[in-house]
């Protein structure tokens, strides 16, 4: 059947396969397209237009390479403030990725690489996030990757909440802020940086300029040195999280 259309009453849950890529699931103001892999070229999104919320879900089975076009996939969804992309096997984030998500106020991107090998490495862009003034919450986990290149974060004036758990970061000088000198970043809150690799954290480490910061998460590193003035700096820290690394001794204060 070119359409069909299953309407379960007791859920409320609409789901539409259209001779497009994506099987579409429709509750409320939350949308999910489920496929199998993202391709060069691009999505069809037109069963998400005047959605607020979009979960991309890409078959766990596949381990396929998904590409996100340079431009325009997201052009016509204006309306988001939320967006997942689960699973799908991506190498890069390209330049301008989100263009025309103004409003987007929450994003993730979950690849999952790990599952495919462990050189499948997730590469961003230093414009990757380019015009997402108003996100709040970007949450990078499980892609392996190596490191935020610098302007990374530039564009995110108003983030709060970055997550980069289960990664592959290896030297605090790789998460695009030591030589940071725009605002964006700033204005983190809580940062995730649980289950990757850092060795060690030295005097004057970007984070340490994140005057906002609250809850900062290092458990699950491989942790053998802390700087007696990592933490300077930080004055609105209230809970740090240095479990499970290889440190003999914490630095008074």
């Amino acid at each position: 059947m070119e359409h069909l259309r299953t309407l379960v009453v007791l859920g409320a849950l609409l789901t539409v396969a259209f001779g497009s890529q994506c099987n579409w699931e429709y509750e409320k103001a939350s949308v999910t397209c489920r496929l199998r892999t993202i391709e060069r070229t691009g999505l069809d999104l037109q069963g998400a237009e005047g959605a607020s919320r979009l979960d991309v879900q890409c078959s766990e089975l596949i381990l396929f390479e998904s590409q996100l076009p340079a431009q325009n996939s997201f052009v016509r969804l204006a309306s988001l403030s939320e967006l997942k992309i689960e699973a799908c096997k991506l190498l890069q984030l390209p330049e301008g990725a989100f263009d025309g998500l103004l409003g987007l106020k929450k994003l993730s991107v979950n690849t999952r690489n790990y599952e495919w090998g462990a050189g499948k490495v997730l590469e961003l862009q230093s414009a990757s996030m380019q015009g997402l003034k108003e996100l709040q919450s970007l949450d990078l986990s499980d892609n392996n990757i190596r490191g935020l290149p610098e302007g990374f974060l530039c564009p995110l004036t108003n983030l709060k909440v970055l997550n980069l758990t289960n990664n592959r970061i290896r030297a605090t000088e790789s998460l695009g802020l030591a030589g940071k000198t725009c605002s964006g970043g700033s204005e983190v809150q809580t940062l995730n940086l649980s289950y990757n690799e850092i060795m060690k954290i030295p005097e004057n480490w970007g984070v340490s300029r994140l005057r906002r910061l609250q809850h900062l998460n290092l458990e699950y590193n491989n942790i053998t040195e802390l700087h007696g003035e990592a933490l300077a700096g930080l004055s609105s820290l209230r809970t740090l999280n240095l479990s499970y690394n290889h440190l003999e001794t914490v630095p008074a204060g």
